[in-house]
This record gives C-alpha cells, sequence and structure tokens, in this order.
C-alpha cells in the first residue's frame, strides 16, 4: 500500500478519499438512472377497432372473402388464418367485430403497438368484406409540458410517416427519458384525420442541488464528511448536464477538500453521449497520523463516450469507452515522497434491465495502462509499488440484482471484482470497506491487484404517512470479500462483516440512514477496535 513503503501501515491519501467520494458519486447517477428506467413511461393505443353496421343487427351475413386494405408493413399472408376462419360461414354483427378485434390484435402482436382495425359502411352484394387496418403510422409528434428541443430531437425518428413498432417506440421514449433531469411521463397515440398523432407527455427540471453528511470517513480523515452537490441541466445546449461536486470534513476542513466537475451531452438521436471530468482533491491527514506531517494530492482527468446498443424496458446495453489521467502525490515533512501518474484507456458495456423477476445492473471494462504523459515507469523509486507501472491489463466487473420476494419484503445481492494481469498502482487497485462493500470497516481496509466481493440484503418497506410515520426501508445485511497482490505484495487480505440499519424518507427532500455494521475479521486499523460501527447519513435535496 502507498503509505507502508514511508512507515505508514494505514492506507491514508487523497486518493483513498476522493475514490470514496468518486465511488459515492457514480453508485448514485447510476441508481437514478436505474430507476428511470424502472419506472417506464405508460403507452396507451389510442381508440379501439370500430365496425360500422352493415345490414340489420341481427341478420347473419356469409362472406365469401375478406380484403385488408391499410397494411403497409406486415403482408397479407400474416392474416390468412384469420380470414379462412371467418369466411364461407353465417357472420353476426358480434362476429365482425371480433374480426376486426383479431386483425388489430395481430397486428399488435407483431410488433405494431398503436394498430387498430374497422370495418367501414359498405355493401356485401358480392360477398366481399373490407376491412381496413391502421398500423399506427406516425406523421407528427406532439409534446405536452416540457417540449425542448432535446427530447423532440429524441422523438423525431418516430415521426417518419411509417408504422411505429413497440421496439422502436420503446428505444425512443428511454432515449428521451435518459436526457439529465427529462422525465417522460406518459404517450398515446390519436389519429386526427389522416393524420397520426404521437402525443408525449414529459417534464423536466433544469436544477437539481443536494447536502449530504455522513460519519464514514476514518479516524485521520473525518470521520465526519460533508459534500454539496449541484446538477444543472440544459445549461450550454438543450441536452448536456452540469455536474458539480464540492466536499470537505466541516469540522476539521484542512484534513479533506474535495472538487468535481463534469460535463455531459447527449450529441445526436442516437443516443450518443460524450463527457469530461475533472476532479481534485487534498488531504492533511490528523488524529494518530498529525505527526507524520503527510500532505496528499489528487487529480483525475478523463473523456469517455457511451453509445446504446440495445434501450428497452427489458434490458438495455450501452458500449462505454474513456480514456483517464490520474495523478497522485504524497509528501512528508514537505518533501516528496511518492508519486504515481497512471494514463489509462478503458472499454466495456453497462447494462441493466429485468431478470428472474428483478431488476439486474451490471458494469464491466477492460482497462490499459498506457507509457505516455510521464506516467510511472517500472523501478521507479516514487512509485507506491516498486514492483508496479502503467504496463497492466485488468478486468473489472460489478453487478446487482434486486426483487421482491413477497408484499413488502425484497432480497438485494451484488458484487465486485476484478483481474489484473501485473501489479497495479494504487489508482488502480480493488479495495475492501466502505460504504458499499464491506461496511463493518473503513475505505480501503484491505486492497490489492485482484479481488472479489459481494453482499446480501434482505429488505422491508413500510409504507409512510408524514414526517412522524416516514417511509421507510428496515434492512439486515452481510458481505464478504477478498483481495491479493501479485508479486506476494503487501496489503491484501480477506474480510467480512453483518449489520441492519434503516432507510427513511422524512419529507419528499430528505432522507436519513441509520446502521450499525459489525465487523467479524477483527478490528479496524484506525482505531484497533472490533466493536460495531454505526454509520449515519443524512441528505437534503433542494
Amino acid at each position: 500500500m502507498l503509505l507502508s513503503a514511508i512507515g505508514i501501515a494505514h492506507p491514508v491519501s487523497a486518493q483513498d478519499a476522493f475514490d470514496q467520494t468518486e465511488e459515492l458519486d457514480r453508485a448514485s447517477a447510476e441508481e437514478q438512472r436505474s430507476d428511470s428506467a424502472d419506472q417506464s413511461p405508460r403507452v396507451r393505443t389510442g381508440q379501439a377497432s370500430r365496425v360500422a353496421q352493415t345490414q340489420a343487427n341481427e341478420e347473419r351475413l356469409t362472406i365469401g372473402s375478406i380484403i385488408i386494405d391499410g397494411n403497409e408493413a406486415l403482408p397479407d399472408s400474416h392474416f390468412v388464418d384469420l380470414i379462412e376462419r371467418y369466411t364461407s360461414r353465417p357472420l353476426a354483427q358480434s362476429d365482425l367485430a371480433e374480426l376486426a378485434d383479431a386483425i388489430a390484435r395481430r397486428a399488435r402482436d407483431a410488433g405494431y403497438v398503436f394498430a387498430t382495425a374497422s370495418i367501414p359502411p359498405q355493401g356485401l352484394s358480392l360477398g366481399v368484406l373490407r376491412v381496413e387496418l391502421d398500423e399506427g403510422r406516425v406523421d407528427t409528434i406532439r409534446i405536452e409540458g416540457a417540449d425542448e428541443p432535446a427530447i423532440r430531437r429524441q422523438l423525431a425518428p418516430l415521426a417518419a410517416g411509417k408504422p411505429v413498432t413497440r421496439a422502436e417506440l420503446e428505444r425512443h421514449i428511454l432515449l428521451a427519458d435518459d436526457i439529465s433531469g427529462v422525465r417522460i411521463l406518459d404517450s398515446r397515440f390519436e389519429r386526427e384525420g389522416d393524420t397520426g398523432v404521437l402525443i408525449v407527455r414529459a417534464r423536466r427540471s433544469h436544477a437539481y442541488a443536494a447536502v449530504e453528511l455522513s460519519n464514514d470517513g476514518s479516524e485521520p480523515v473525518g470521520p465526519i464528511r460533508g459534500r454539496i452537490s449541484v446538477d444543472l441541466n440544459g445549461l450550454l445546449a438543450s441536452a448536456d448536464e452540469v455536474d458539480l461536486s464540492f466536499g470537505t470534513t466541516p469540522l476539521q476542513p484542512s484534513e479533506l477538500q474535495f472538487a468535481r466537475a463534469s460535463y455531459r451531452i447527449v450529441v445526436d438521436a442516437s443516443g450518443l453521449e460524450l463527457g469530461a471530468h475533472l476532479s481534485y482533491s487534498s488531504t492533511d491527514p490528523g488524529s494518530f497520523l498529525t505527526d507524520r506531517d503527510i500532505e496528499g494530492q489528487f487529480w483525475r482527468a478523463s473523456i469517455d463516450a457511451s453509445y446504446p446498443l440495445l434501450r428497452s424496458r427489458n434490458a438495455s446495453v450501452w458500449v462505454i469507452g474513456e480514456f483517464e489521467v490520474t495523478d497522485l502525490r504524497q509528501d512528508r515533512a514537505g518533501a516528496l515522497a511518492r508519486r504515481d501518474r497512471v494514463p489509462v484507456v478503458r472499454a466495456g458495456i453497462y447494462t441493466r434491465g429485468r431478470l428472474a423477476g428483478g431488476n439486474y445492473r451490471g458494469r464491466f471494462t477492460v482497462s490499459r495502462g498506457l507509457n505516455i504523459l510521464s506516467a510511472t515507469r517500472p523501478g521507479d523509486p516514487l512509485a507506491s509499488r516498486l514492483d508496479a507501472s502503467t504496463d497492466f491489463t485488468s478486468f473489472y466487473g460489478w453487478a446487482s440484482w434486486d426483487r421482491q420476494i413477497s408484499g413488502p419484503l425484497s432480497i438485494a445481492l451484488a458484487a465486485r471484482g476484478q483481474l489484473a494481469t501485473d501489479s497495479v498502482l494504487a489508482t488502480e487497485d480493488i479495495g475492501l470497506g466502505g460504504p458499499s462493500f464491506l461496511r463493518g470497516y473503513n475505505f480501503n481496509e484491505r486492497a490489492g491487484d485482484r479481488g472479489i466481493m459481494g453482499y446480501g440484503e434482505l429488505r422491508y418497506d413500510i409504507r409512510g404517512k408524514g414526517f412522524w410515520l416516514p417511509r421507510a426501508q428496515v434492512y439486515a445485511y452481510a458481505d464478504g470479500g477478498v483481495v491479493s497482490n501479485l508479486e506476494d505484495g503487501l496489503g491484501g487480505g480477506s474480510l467480512a462483516s453483518a449489520g441492519g440499519g434503516v432507510r427513511l424518507d422524512l419529507t419528499r427532500d430528505l432522507d436519513l440512514g441509520v446502521e450499525v455494521a459489525v465487523p467479524l475479521s477483527g478490528p479496524r486499523f484506525d482505531s484497533d477496535s472490533d466493536g460495531p460501527l454505526v454509520n449515519l447519513r443524512v441528505q437534503q435535496s433542494f
């Protein structure tokens, strides 16, 4: 580990403090993204099939042949069995209604979600019945509520003057819903004369802010930490997002200063998204490290892109790519003691959807270090590990799944792991401890080149009725993991913990979390205690 090489056994650094904040930022963003998919917009298909009376109500008609008009996408052969079923036998008015419904349902089953069928007034002197099929051609889009250019651009491909399939509708509705701050509430199809109109109801929030306090820091950096986050949507362009985060240890501000800025924009109707990010943190550890006179600085800069290969309510897949540079510096008594610079390129996928009655999410990436931009080389005496450099390839992944068991009872499972072909520097390792995995221990209590960890959570939801009886989720959890280093490097090991807590929605914008986490693999380093941790978190949104 980084500080053990200079006589300090505990891995406190600007990078550790930053990574903890970064992990929470990314988890929050992905959770919000997942929620958006779970609450898919409602789709209404418009009018039911219509049948005009061709003869007196009680008279039965013998139909010699049936002709379907208006089918552009579906061939006549798609309806042969229905035509055969209703020809050459007496048909009452109710039978004609069933025929129209069956034809419309067949088209909808083929994916044309807005399809309807009708039997117009007509003479049957030759025994020929004509059925008009409207496959749901969309000619124009009308947006109710937040009619913004970014939303209209994502929906525009649907108004191509051709029938719309469910897959096309879901993709573009959800791509519009993916725009930061946008919520697509409802969509319906109506026929206005000869014009097919897709009506979409949307809303958008242009600003969001949150203040959070927690006690998940360590004794040397914290333990009380605070963070302010601001999200601005549609600031420079209709489809962009500016995120700003600032963090510190409010009771000892000098111990941690953190700032992060990111810019993201959806560039076209395909859903291609580009982003740029810059982060900086500095630490001046206190507590039992005060006399060591250690100061740390860490910055990270990256650009990335993501593209939705598949976007639907049941399964979505994005391909992602990123170029990132991290720089970690540590001084002792004013002299440079450690320095890592790691340029890296990453590629992978992010996916989420529905599986086995629940919802899943996952991210899988391969990373390759690059020997550019003054990267740390093998044997560098200032490197966090003498046996590590940017000559590495690593494979990283995480996955989560949750589902309702019965009524308010649900279960959640998650896992994270990494494999590396070579020893990695401190910014690229994988750690145990913190608010996500191994909650009974401090952040990165164990770390290594490779590792695997997981947790299981049993949850019980309580419906609230105001401030004095808020919505709540009571849960119990257990987690464990193991990490190790190549070349017999130090810092690895295994940990386990268990506990439980409650998550409270005190108001629409005020959340409180209380958790008791018990370490099961020995004491924590900073306190030498194996007693339970009481983790607190409060967040006020605006």
